[in-house]
């Protein structure tokens, strides 16, 4: 676990025992948002090394410096904050180089193997920490409106009044995005702050929220790399 240290990352270890559930939950949501937002403002272009070794750490560093140059970095990121939080999966732990051209289905692979893959309803929508797919690839206007842009994945930092606040990657680079929350009968879509509404209701420029990964929900089997004065309930 060395793709956080030069970000002055400390241990955090997390109990289920000695904690109620609710703690658990924030702490777990907190550390996640903690490691985000201290890689906003990241990208090839500031600090190469540093970029390379946060999103490929497994990977031969030649390989990995050149992977970062040259590809987006979306799901990616989620894959190294997944792997920064304690979580421990297959995709987790393999080369990068071995998977190219996998990053997104191996993030919905690891929500789903570990029961924490979920699909928007009225009821459930994503939370701080969460891990975020909208969008898809040559979809139709039910899934994207406005934008070329086809799937995309982000990693929620904060929700205030329907305002998504989130890091992202592949912009290039890592930055915080702000979208608004859009409830289109069963449906959620991000949209960009400016938006308008369609004849149908729907926002535009605007992706639909395809899936979510509840942090909360996901098992850890080792310590998080949380950031040195990260504020964690508890």
């Amino acid at each position: 676990m060395t793709a956080f240290a030069p970000y002055h990352c400390r241990l955090e270890s997390l109990s289920t025992d000695a904690m109620p559930g609710e703690v658990v939950e924030a702490r777990r949501r907190a550390g996640v948002v903690a490691i985000a937002r201290a890689c906003a403002g990241l990208s090839f272009a500031s600090d190469p090394a540093r970029y390379a070794t946060l999103l490929f750490p497994l990977d031969d560093p030649a390989r990995a410096r050149a992977m970062a140059k040259s590809m987006s970095s979306c799901a990616v990121f989620a894959l190294a904050v997944l792997r920064l939080a304690g979580v421990e999966h297959p995709h987790l732990a393999a080369p990068y180089a071995s998977r190219l051209g996998k990053a997104v289905s191996d993030v919905l692979a690891v929500g789903a193997d570990l029961g924490a893959l979920r699909k928007p309803t009225p009821d459930a929508s994503p939370a701080p920490g969460d891990i975020v797919l909208i969008g898809q690839n040559g979809a139709p206007k039910s899934w994207v409106r406005g934008t070329g842009a086809g799937e995309h994945v982000l990693v929620v930092t904060g929700i205030d009044d329907d305002i998504v606040d989130s890091c992202d990657g592949g912009q290039p680079g890592l930055e915080r995005r702000s979208r608004r929350l859009v409830r289109v009968g069963s449906e959620m879509w991000l949209a960009t702050l400016a938006h308008r509404l369609d004849p149908d209701g729907r926002p535009n420029p605007a992706r639909r929220i395809v899936a979510y990964l509840d942090v909360a929900s996901l098992p850890t089997t080792r310590p998080a790399m949380v950031p040195d004065g990260a504020a964690l309930p508890g």
